[in-house]
């Protein structure tokens, strides 16, 4: 399986840069059934506008060919919806 490092930049709203300690593991469906809706197209909404304002970001999306890895895996991202401190923001690999 092809994998692929494609960063969300940093200073983006939805890559809040603090630094973390993985200790869980939390996976999660895009439940985006659209045409093309595969890992790339996940990478380009993560580095956009829309993903920045929300903010909402996660470290690896797979798909059927590739996994995309948006963020370190030692940076924490914002996809457990319970903010910025909460444990699974703060403490856990987000993978869609």
């Amino acid at each position: 399986m092809e994998i692929i490092q494609d960063f969300i930049p940093q200073g983006r709203g939805n890559r809040p840069g603090y630094v973390m300690t993985p200790a869980f593991i939390t996976i999660h469906d895009t439940a985006n059934e659209g045409k093309g809706a595969d890992a790339l197209s996940h990478a380009r909404y993560l580095k956009g506008d829309a993903a920045a304002d929300a903010p909402v970001s996660w470290h690896n999306t797979a798909d059927d060919k590739r996994i995309v890895q948006h963020l370190p895996l030692n940076e924490n991202g914002w996809h457990c919806g319970d903010g910025g401190e909460g444990p699974g923001n703060r403490t856990s690999i987000g993978i869609e």
